[in-house]
């Protein structure tokens, strides 16, 4: 019996198709599962050559030995397609020799029985030729092949379509039709044996595999970018992953929970864990302590938890995740800093003003004592009087630093002021204002700080003959601009990039913390330090209610 002419065109086309992608899959082998996806389409392609054969064969003895081959192709195929899918949805620790030998030996033992059929005639019956209609009979081994067939097909499905919906929608995208393509061939098969066509259209539906493949391949990017199995990924968590349900009992954990709780945690109350009363309502925990202490391998560690819904379906809520994030470390560095910035402050406000009175109070002594050290004593002085006012800087520093809170003031009164204060003590410096007003801001409650130091920062580096500086407010549509401006040569470059660098620089001409305390207000008040083309010091913040 000799096949349609289309018939024949289409398993060639489709060899083609699955050698092609089996290449493909090959040459991304590192790829999970991309070895075995390369073998099964090698299988498929070696079934398909084997088929074209068997319906071109010049004689009967032929077409039965290309017949027999199919055999080889079909079960090769369907136990690597399952390889595949293990691999691929993460289980990879299953392939194994101990497996690989156990799926080997459905194929051994079925093409066994196929080449030895003419004696006991279990996959066929002896008198009939396989492919052929109406007298075509099954034996009990064929069908047993089939089911066994069928039965990792669907096994293929499961997984594929399992890390799908636990992927993100780009994902879905590759593995769809992956799915498709595998499951396409098997119901094609299905129909021939069931309504007894001459034509099996398994082949042809390999068709169909390849265009859904290389639509993955080459439109998803199938074997570049590949999903990682998110149940694989909460068993290596280092976080504490429990599952609870609506009566509050653990109904699933991963291993860092159960390590940490020193035994399994499932059917134990969430209590357990959490070491108080916790109550799930609507899909959350209720009464979650703010920290939990776990004593692991006789060291405590600190535990910050947190809860999510976990819905079963539109609007039944199963239960809740609990998540537990292992602080401890950060909790031991958050205590050094907190003792840190105490003793900081102490040597601030104390030791270093003290030491610095003492510098002062003999500098006095030595120019009184000694006329001709007067100038000496005037340097000595005037340097420990700066060393005062930095380490007050710096003081000032740590509480802007510390201070999340943001405070709604009128722009305009804090410049005025500023502008007021430094006024009475630079008597031979020009202030011209032109403040917008009102202009309500949101910002950090150190805003009067950073602007009286963009002004004296303006009075000390102007080298002006008569130094004039212009101080103005703009209301913008979302902010607040206020610039600070002089006749001098402005900030210079060097210092402009210190205090705009990522990291600590040096400042070229001592300005020390001045700019840095803004640059911290800025950006403690959500605004922005702008410095302009001519050297000028802008402050950009956000309006009240923004």
């Amino acid at each position: 019996m000799t096949a349609p002419s289309a018939y024949l065109a289409l398993l060639g086309l489709s060899a083609g198709i699955c050698l092609g992608v089996a290449w493909l899959a090959w040459r991304n082998r590192e790829t999970p599962g991309a070895t075995w996806l390369a073998f099964s389409l090698l299988a498929a392609g070696f079934w398909l050559v084997t088929t074209f054969l068997s319906w071109t064969a010049p004689d009967l003895a032929t077409a039965m030995f290309w017949r027999r081959l199919t055999y080889l192709g079909i079960t090769v195929d369907v136990a690597a397609v399952f390889v595949f899918a293990l691999a691929f949805a993460g289980y990879d620790r299953l392939v194994r020799p101990g497996v690989l030998a156990g799926l080997a030996v459905e194929p051994v033992l079925v093409n066994a029985l196929v080449w030895t059929n003419d004696v006991h005639g279990l996959v066929w019956a002896p008198a009939t030729t396989p492919g052929t209609p109406a007298t075509f009979q099954y034996g009990p081994v064929f069908w047993a092949n089939v089911a066994y067939a069928y039965l990792l097909i669907a096994g293929v499905a499961y997984l594929l379509l399992r890390v799908a919906r636990q992927s993100g929608g780009f994902y879905r995208g590759q593995l769809v039709p992956i799915v498709v393509g595998i499951v396409a061939p098997a119901a094609s098969n299905a129909v021939f044996i069931v309504t007894g066509s001459p034509y099996d259209l398994a082949p042809i539906a390999f068709a169909v595999t390849g265009v859904a493949f290389s639509w993955a391949v080459f439109h998803r990017q199938f074997l570049d970018l590949v999903p990682v199995a998110r149940d694989r990924l909460i068993e290596e968590m280092e976080d504490l992953v429990l599952v609870v349900d609506r009566e509050g009992r653990v109904i699933d954990a991963n291993p860092a929970a159960d390590t940490a709780f020193d035994g399994p945690l499932i059917g134990e109350p969430v209590s357990r864990v959490t070491a108080g009363q916790v109550t799930v309502e609507s899909g959350r925990l209720a009464g979650l302590p703010e920290e939990v202490t776990v004593s692991v391998e006789g060291r405590n560690r600190r535990f910050h938890p947190r809860s999510s819904t976990l819905a079963a379906g539109a609007s039944d809520r199963a239960g809740a995740l609990l998540v537990l994030r292992d602080v401890t470390a950060l909790k031991a560095r958050e205590a050094e800093l907190d003792q840190m910035q105490e003793v900081m402050q102490r040597f601030l406000r104390h030791n270093l003003r003290n030491e610095v009175n003492v510098i002062m109070a003999q500098a006095t002594e030595l120019a009184e004592s000694v006329p001709a050290a007067r100038d000496t004593a005037r340097d000595i002085s005037g340097t420990a009087r700066t060393i005062a006012e930095q380490g007050e800087k710096a003081r000032i520093a740590e509480q802007i630093i510390s201070t999340t809170d943001r405070v709604e003031t009128d722009a305009g009164e804090v410049a005025r002021s500023a502008v007021e204060e430094v006024r009475e003590s630079n008597a031979e410096v020009v202030f011209e204002t032109d403040l917008e007003a009102p202009c309500r801001v949101r910002a950090s409650p150190y805003l009067d700080v950073a602007v009286s130091n963009l002004l004296e920062n303006a009075v000390e580096h102007n080298d002006a003959d008569r130094p004039a500086i212009d101080v103005t407010l703009r209301r913008r549509e979302e902010s607040a601009r206020l610039a600070v401006s002089d006749n001098g040569g402005g900030v210079p470059a060097g210092e402009r990039e210190a205090v705009v660098s990522p990291s600590e620089s040096a400042l070229e001409h001592g300005s020390g913390l001045g700019l840095y305390l803004v640059k911290w207000v800025a950006r403690k008040s959500q605004g922005e330090l702008d410095f302009g083309p001519e050297g000028g010091v802008a402050l950009e913040l956000p309006l009240a209610g923004d």
